[in-house]
């Protein structure tokens, strides 16, 4: 005996119920594997509530700014187009009257640390907001940036924010993560580039051990290396299933 399912949603919970429930036979075992996953890698790395920059203009603290990045997928080098795009020029002589001085705005990785690097010749830089985007950047929430300084994050940065999705079942064991009991059935890493196809088909099917003898639901969930839901950004999820008489 051998079922074909395919399951499709625009989030990362995706669930089929069964009018008629599927009985399995007495005596006999049965397993659950995946055939494919397709999806495109819209996942951003920058959304609400870690999407803001904050500078003082001119290095005054009472004229703080912001600048808000949009949900989505970003380089470094994206980030910093962006922010030299809003962030004001400063005002010539130390006061608002005089002619506007072009701030030299730079966000550098360098990829032998896997830090940043970070400079602005007029504007101090504030991370202690807690909507900034510090921690993606490497930097700790409590620093605030002179200007005409180089700075360096003092953690890595943390541009990926998915590295590995596991596609979890409510109907199957036998899988552990560390020493933990999970519903993994699949997992991998995402290597492809933001805005393109995934495209996952494992090349040797390992079906894990079905906990029910009649199935009246199959819901997947579409998780990250914290057990978190993966946010597509409504792009569709289409994955398919094998249900197999061992």
């Amino acid at each position: 005996m051998s079922q074909i399912f395919t399951l499709k949603s625009h989030t990362s919970t995706l669930s089929i119920d069964f009018v008629n429930p599927i009985r399995l036979e007495d005596g006999s075992d049965y397993g659950l594997s995946l055939l494919s996953f397709y999806s495109y890698n819209s996942v951003p790395n920058i959304d609400e509530g870690h999407n803001k920059f904050y500078y003082y203009e001119n290095n005054n603290k009472n004229r703080e700014k912001n600048i808000v990045i949009p949900t989505g997928a970003y380089e470094i080098e994206d980030i910093e187009s962006y922010i030299k795009k809003h962030i004001v020029d400063g005002g010539g002589g130390g006061g608002e009257g005089g002619d506007r001085v072009k701030d030299v705005f730079s966000l550098k990785p360098n990829l032998n640390t896997l830090k940043c690097e970070l400079y602005s010749s007029v504007h101090g830089i504030n991370f202690q907001p807690k909507d900034s985007i510090a921690y993606v950047l490497g930097y700790s929430p409590s620093r605030v940036l002179e200007p005409r300084i180089y700075h360096q994050s003092d953690l890595p940065v943390n541009i990926v924010k998915v590295r590995t999705i596991h596609i979890d079942s409510n109907i199957t064991v036998g899988a552990f993560y560390n020493d933990r009991p999970s519903h993994t059935i699949y997992e991998f890493s995402i290597t492809d580039e933001a805005g393109c196809a995934i495209n996952e088909s494992p090349k040797n099917l390992i079906y894990l051990p079905v906990n029910q003898r009649e199935i009246n639901n199959i819901t997947l969930m579409v998780l990250d290396q914290n057990f978190e839901l993966v946010h597509f950004r409504g792009e569709e999820i289409i994955i398919r299933l094998e249900l197999k008489k061992l």
